[in-house]
């Protein structure tokens, strides 16, 4: 699974540990307040996500990370990935991946591909959506919560209705 670091704790050995500098490609990226880069997965290509400047998020598989100046995400070959710019100005990073590919046999997918899903929403769409879900969900228990206390009340005895009745009224 993907990881993101944050501030670079001496976690340089352990991202480049094993890494031929023959095979790696550099890029740089520029994402603008509000903007999401590309979202996809591909398989044959890792990924070390550098973050140079600003904030935002680095989504891997189903987990959204927060990034700042300083953090690192690690995304492996086959992981669906996106890049979120949520502040206020430029998400700078700079990509550093294996470049040891043949590029004609790299499967690049998008999120519906990936995930097998329709082509996705956006992503104030998503989480309009996951809210939705949260609040039926939480309906779903109330309403859950009313309907054994009524069946309770139809339990009762007639008298006991009626007690239960004036001592909420009172």
């Amino acid at each position: 699974m993907g990881q993101v670091y944050q501030g670079f704790q001496g976690v340089e050995e352990e991202i480049l540990s094993g890494t031929k500098l023959g095979e790696l490609g550099i890029a740089p990226l520029c994402v603008p307040p509000g903007e999401t880069c590309v979202e996809h997965s591909h398989d044959l290509v890792e990924e070390v996500m550098i973050v140079k400047a600003g904030s935002g998020q680095v989504e891997i598989e189903d987990q959204c990370h927060e990034v700042c100046a300083g953090s690192v995400a690690v995304v492996p070959a086959g992981e669906f990935h996106a890049i979120h710019n949520t502040g206020d100005d430029n998400l700078e990073m700079v990509i550093v991946f294996n470049s040891n590919v043949d590029l004609a046999s790299l499967k690049l997918k998008s999120r519906a591909e990936h995930f097998g899903t329709p082509p996705s929403l956006g992503r104030a769409e998503r989480v309009a959506l996951a809210e939705l879900k949260n609040a039926a969900a939480s309906m779903n228990d109330l309403l859950g919560e009313v309907r054994d206390e009524l069946a309770a009340l139809r339990k009762q005895t007639p008298a006991k209705r009626s007690r239960a009745r004036a001592g909420a009224a009172a």
